[in-house]
C-alpha cells in the first residue's frame, strides 16, 4: 500500500544589508503561530481495487492516500521615517501544516460488517494514525523552524507603500525556506513507518484472520 505526500519547495532569499540598515530602528521580532491540522479520514468503499486512485499491487485490498500541505501567512506594517523612507516590517507569522486529504479506500467486494472489511479497515486505520501521529510529533521541530525564520527577518526599506508587496513576498519565501525541510523530514518518516507496516508477514497474518478473500 503506497502513501503519498506533497510539499512545495520555494527558492532561497538573501536580504540586502543596506535596505535593512535604513530601517534597523524599527526592528522587532514578529509573533509566531503554528497550526497543525492532522486531518480526518474519509472511507471510500465504492471502488474496486483496479479503480483505486493510485497504482495498487495485486495484494492490495485497501489504500490510504494522504497529502500534506502548508500555508504561510504574514502580517506587516509600514513605518515612515524622518527622511521620508518607508520601512516595512513583519509583525506576525502564521504557518499552517495540514493533511487536507486523508482518504481510505477499501475494495468494494468487501462489505461493511464482513470479516474481510474489518481486517482491511483496521490495517488502513494504522496507516491513518501513522500520518496523523507523525505530523503531530513534528510540532516542536516545526515551531523551532518557524521561530528561527522569524529571528532572521529584518525590516526593509521600500520605495512606496504600494510597492511593499514584493518585499512581503520575499518574507514569505524566506520563511518557507526554513519550514520546507522539516516538512520533508516528516514526510520521509511517515513513508518509512508505512513501509514497516506493509510487509509480507503482516499481509500473511491479516489473511489468516478471514476466509473469503
Amino acid at each position: 500500500m503506497k502513501h503519498y505526500s506533497y510539499f512545495l519547495i520555494i527558492g532561497l532569499l538573501i536580504f540586502a544589508q543596506s535596505a535593512w540598515g535604513q530601517c534597523a530602528f524599527y526592528e522587532s521580532r514578529p509573533r509566531t503561530e503554528l497550526v497543525i491540522e492532522p486531518g480526518r479520514p474519509i472511507v471510500d468503499n465504492s471502488k474496486s481495487r483496479k479503480n483505486f486512485p493510485m497504482m495498487a499491487k495485486d495484494t492490495t485490498l485497501g489504500l490510504t492516500v494522504a497529502n500534506i500541505k502548508h500555508q504561510v501567512e504574514i502580517s506587516t506594517e509600514i513605518k515612515d521615517t524622518s527622511d521620508h523612507h518607508h520601512c516595512l516590517r513583519p509583525t506576525k507569522i502564521k504557518v499552517t501544516v495540514a493533511i487536507p486529504k486523508l482518504d481510505v479506500y477499501i475494495d468494494k467486494k468487501y462489505k461493511p460488517g464482513s470479516c474481510e472489511y474489518s481486517v482491511v479497515s483496521q490495517h488502513e486505520q494504522k496507516h491513518v494514525r501513522i500520518h496523523q501521529d507523525t505530523l503531530k510529533a513534528g510540532r516542536s521541530r516545526l515551531q523551532a523552524a518557524l521561530d528561527s525564520a522569524a529571528r532572521k527577518l529584518r525590516p526593509v526599506s521600500v520605495q512606496s507603500k504600494a510597492g511593499a508587496q514584493a518585499s512581503t513576498d520575499q518574507f514569505l519565501r524566506a520563511i518557507t525556506q526554513d519550514i520546507v525541510p522539516v516538512i520533508k523530514a516528516i514526510q520521509n518518516e511517515t513513508e518509512a513507518k508505512n513501509k514497516q507496516l506493509d510487509t509480507p508477514q503482516s499481509y500473511k497474518a491479516d489473511s489468516r484472520k478471514c476466509h473469503n478473500w
